[in-house]
């Protein structure tokens, strides 16, 4: 198995923290309904403990200045995203991102 490069890591964790949030946002919209599958109810809190923690990942990256401006600019966009959804991932018990390195990566700025 090929070893990703930093830049390939930072690209697959923000792609997958954007599409992670998306799915908070479906999964918030059915959580009170019969229609969520109660498998899907047990899974998805477990699995977005495995995805959350990729934001202090990238964010370390980018205190270590090995970021492109691109990832730069992407990691300040997930930040943001993730922000707007603290109070869903609190009104479902979510795991929380780590809220120092979230305002960090919010603070980023590209060059």
């Amino acid at each position: 198995m090929a070893t990703m490069t930093t830049d390939e890591r930072a690209d697959h964790y923000l792609r997958s923290l954007h599409r992670w949030a998306a799915r908070l946002r479906q999964f918030a919209a059915v959580y009170d309904s019969p229609d969520l599958d109660e498998r899907e109810r047990q899974a998805f809190p477990l699995e977005w403990d495995n995805i959350i923690g990729r934001l202090s990942k990238v964010e370390a990256l980018a205190q270590r200045g090995v970021l492109r401006l691109d990832a730069l600019s992407e990691l300040h966009l997930v930040a943001e995203e993730l922000t707007e959804l603290l109070p869903t991932m609190r009104r479902l018990r979510l795991r929380l991102p780590d809220l120092e390195a979230l305002e960090r990566a919010r603070a980023v700025e590209a060059a």
